[in-house]
Parts: C-alpha cells; sequence; structure tokens
C-alpha cells in the first residue's frame, strides 16, 4: 500500500543548521562585510545590534521575556528522526526577486538561515536577521534556523518586505507559542525586522494577502492547532473562531489585530490566502486538514474554499463536488481570481484540480503538479508548474499552460538533482521537492525553481534547458548567537 508522505511545508519539526564551507560569495558590500573566508560569520558590530533588546520590536521583547533563553538541541543542529530521511534544507515559498531590482533575489534555507543574491542567483551571502528572535540553538549557541514558509516583497509599499515561519520548536499555547517565530515586516528592505506576531497570536503563519486597498492592512493564515510541534499537545488549541487575523497599522509595527471567524478544525490550516485587487473587502480562503493527526475538533470547518464579502465577518463554503472538501496544499491563484490550481494531498486523494470559474467547479488534471504559479502576464491565464515524477522517470519536467492550467505543454526537464519522488521512494525519499516556480519580471525568458536540499536551478531559455545554480553545501553558515 502506498504511504502518503507528510506535506512538506506543513511539518513543523525541529530544525538545524549544519555548517558548510563554500567559494560562493555577492558583491554586495553589505553583504561582503557579514562573511568570512572559510565560516560565514557575522561582523561583531551586527551580532551586538541583534543582540541589544533595543533593537527589537515589542512582541519581540515579549518573546524573549517568556523565554528567556533560547532550546538547546542535543544533536546541535544535526537532522533528527525521521527528518533525516526526507526533506532535507527546505526552501518552501521563500525564494523571490525584488521586483524593484530584479537581480536582487532572497531566500531561505531550512537549518542554514537567511541568504541575498545580487547577481540573479549566481553568488548568496547572508542577510541581515536583525530583530529576529531565534528560538533553537545547538550546544554550541549558534542559530539553528528553523523552516521559513514564505519570504514576500510588498508591491504596493517600496522596501516593505515579509517573512514567516511555519515550524515550531517548543509550544506554551495561549502564551507565546514559538520563541520569537511567527510574522516578521521589514521596512528596510530587510535590513530590520519587526516581529507582528503578539503572545496572543498563533505563531505558525502559514498565508499571507496584503489589502489591495489599504496596503497598510493585512491578513495573516495561521493553523489552528499542533501538527507537529515539539511536545505540543494535539488536543490544544492556538485560535479561538478563526484561523486569519487582520493586521492594521503595519508600518507601525502592528497596532491591532482581529481574529476573524473562519471557523476552525482538526488539524486545520489557512494554507491560502487571496485578496481581491477589484472588489474591496473580498477574500478566498483554502483551507488545509491533515486527517492523519489527532486534535480538537473545533468549529466542525473542513478542508476546501471559502469566501468573504465583508472583509472576514462572514464566510461562506464556495460550493460543493468534485475537487470541494480537499485539503489545499499547494495553490497558484490567476491574478484576478478567476483560475485556480490547487493539489491536494489526504489519505484518499491526491491528485490536482484546476477551477476557471474562482473555485466554484473543478476539474481533476491526469497528472499531479507538486509546485505551481501563475505568470501574469497578457490575458492572465500563462501558467508554470512542475510534474510530480517517480523516480525510475528521472528528474521532474516543466510544463506551461496557456488556459488557466487545463491543459499542459512539456517544456524542459529539470536538473537531475530535482527529483519529487513522489512514492517517497528509497534512499532519496522525499530530499529534493521542488516547491517553487519564479518568473524573471522583465525577462520572462528567465526562470527559476527552488526546492528541498537547498536546490536552485536557472533557465535563460523560457524553461527549456535548467543550469544548478545551488545546493544546501552552497549556502555558508550563519554564525551568531541564538538569543
Amino acid at each position: 500500500m502506498r504511504t502518503v508522505p507528510r506535506v512538506f511545508f506543513l511539518t513543523a519539526m525541529l530544525l538545524a543548521a549544519v555548517g558548510c564551507s563554500s567559494d560562493s560569495s555577492t558583491s554586495s558590500d553589505a553583504v561582503a562585510d557579514s562573511q568570512s573566508t572559510s565560516e560565514t560569520s557575522i561582523s561583531s558590530d551586527a551580532v551586538a545590534d541583534s543582540q541589544s533588546t533595543s533593537e527589537y520590536s515589542p512582541n519581540a521583547l515579549t518573546s524573549l521575556q517568556v523565554f528567556p533563553e533560547p532550546i538547546r538541541l542535543s544533536n546541535d543542529c544535526e537532522p533528527e528522526g525521521d527528518q533525516s530521511d526526507y526533506q532535507w534544507y527546505r526552501t518552501d515559498r521563500t525564494l523571490t526577486i525584488d521586483p524593484r531590482n530584479p537581480d536582487r533575489m532572497l531566500v531561505a534555507v531550512e537549518r542554514l538561515g537567511i541568504y541575498e543574491s545580487l547577481d540573479g542567483g549566481v553568488t548568496w551571502g547572508p542577510m541581515s536577521t536583525t530583530g529576529l528572535v531565534w528560538e533553537m540553538a545547538g550546544f554550541d549557541g549558534k542559530v539553528c534556523h528553523k523552516e521559513m514558509l514564505d519570504i514576500r516583497f510588498d508591491h504596493h509599499v517600496p522596501g516593505r518586505i515579509y517573512l514567516f515561519f511555519g515550524g515550531t520548536g517548543t509550544v506554551e499555547a495561549r502564551i507565546w507559542q514559538a520563541r520569537g517565530a511567527g510574522f516578521y515586516v521589514s521596512d528596510d528592505d530587510g535590513k530590520t525586522w519587526t516581529l507582528l506576531t503578539t503572545p496572543d497570536m498563533n505563531s505558525y503563519t502559514a498565508s499571507l494577502a496584503v489589502d489591495p486597498f489599504n496596503p497598510e492592512t493585512i491578513y495573516a493564515g495561521v493553523t489552528a492547532s499542533p501538527l507537529t510541534s515539539t511536545d505540543a499537545d494535539p488536543d490544544e488549541t492556538f485560535v479561538d473562531v478563526g484561523m486569519v487575523y487582520k493586521i492594521t497599522g503595519v508600518g507601525q509595527g502592528g497596532t491591532s489585530h482581529e481574529e476573524l471567524p473562519t471557523g476552525w478544525g482538526k488539524a486545520t490550516s489557512a494554507n491560502t490566502l487571496w485578496a481581491d485587487p477589484s472588489v474591496p473587502d473580498r477574500l478566498i480562503l483554502g483551507v488545509f486538514a491533515y486527517q492523519g493527526r489527532d486534535a480538537a475538533a473545533g468549529t466542525g470547518l473542513e478542508a476546501g474554499w471559502y469566501e468573504t464579502l465583508d472583509g472576514g465577518t462572514t464566510w461562506d463554503s464556495m460550493g460543493t463536488g468534485v475537487g470541494h472538501g480537499l485539503p489545499v496544499v499547494n495553490a497558484a491563484i490567476s491574478t484576478d481570481g478567476t483560475h485556480i490550481i490547487n493539489t491536494t494531498q489526504s489519505e484518499t486523494e491526491e491528485a490536482t484540480f484546476v477551477s476557471a470559474d474562482g473555485g466554484r467547479t473543478w476539474t481533476r488534471l491526469a497528472d499531479r503538479v507538486v509546485a505551481a504559479m501563475f505568470d501574469g502576464r497578457g490575458d492572465g491565464r500563462r501558467a508554470f508548474a512542475v510534474l510530480d515524477t517517480p523516480l525510475r522517470d528521472g528528474p521532474n519536467t516543466l510544463v506551461r499552460s496557456d488556459d488557466g492550467g487545463l491543459s499542459w505543454t512539456p517544456i524542459g526537464k529539470l536538473p537531475p538533482e530535482f527529483a519529487t519522488n513522489a512514492y517517497n521512494e528509497e534512499p532519496i525519499k522525499r530530499r529534493a521537492v521542488p516547491s517553487k516556480i519564479v518568473v524573471h519580471p522583465d525577462r520572462p525568458e528567465i526562470m527559476y525553481v527552488s526546492g528541498a536540499g537547498g536546490l536552485i536551478a536557472r533557465s535563460t531559455d523560457a524553461g527549456a534547458t535548467w543550469t544548478l545554480l545551488t545546493t544546501w553545501e552552497s549556502f555558508e553558515r550563519f554564525a551568531f548567537e541564538a538569543r
């Protein structure tokens, strides 16, 4: 019988940082200042700045007060348990291009840290972590970087970047679920970070929507109950009425937040959020539910798609039938919201469904994709995806659709290091699963794919051929103390 693998960006395991050496470096003076010749280290001034309480936002200071010392890991940040068998050094959805400077790219690599490239992804150096609070450390006190689910530039506010964490290492529900984890914003292009998550909020942030009519208001989707958090009580919950927070006053560090009444269910998570750019107060929510884990039942919210027309005051299920009621795992939504590509994962269904009417009806595809995105050019229906591929069939295939995902054309094979390994086969298991596709904003012939294993590949011919740019060994270790 086929074993259903764990979803790669919902696993909240203990994360680790593994030291390694690399020849990679960037041309940025700031990055160069933070690097040493053999093992990456932050300069002494930067370390002092990042550990001074004056550098932390009030929410981060509260985190430090609740958990004054980081958790020390017995394995000194090495992979442990089944984490050592699959999904190493995940990048999740963090690979992103600066819309104001397309040569600048950011990525977060699980266990290793947050990195910046100024030459289109060829070389990478550590990015500033000033203001971030680190929860985990090895016995040497060095930071063990946990999983970061997404890094996103705000296209409305120049210089604003969002960063949010997924996995947690220690949980104290209702007080502070994970020391320093949560949702951060930077208003100075990533030089310093402010924690928006407060002690009464859930720190596992899975999705984000910026209000297109007021960018100082954002919506953050979280999980309802612990999934695989260490020492978490599976019957404990992190929310009361729903899994979406409405946060206002972002530029002032988040002046207020409201837990919107989406409802919540057994091991549910707000995996996808989309704000309609043409209709004020309209949001679409995609809900994941991990059926294999016991947890409190909640209000009965199930997996599937939901909609609000009043900014989150009320929510309604978006239809019934094929493709509904299935976990929303890896969804892509077109700019106008009419086309949605959703890859599900559950004990009963692992498939990709496509909607051409905004999530009201769905078509099941013959092939399953593990990552998809809409390009946004032209009529907005062009999409790219990576096919799920057994090991025996070689590397994953990049495909393109010009009809919103209903039909696909093969474009090219990814480098052999990429292997979805859909059937969780030995010896690789799921260590190199692709997770995100990125297209250059000005030159569509330049494309990137990132994935577990710290992998980043680039194509300069619209996906026909690919060059592997990085593995996890390309990224040098951050060497600063956990705080």
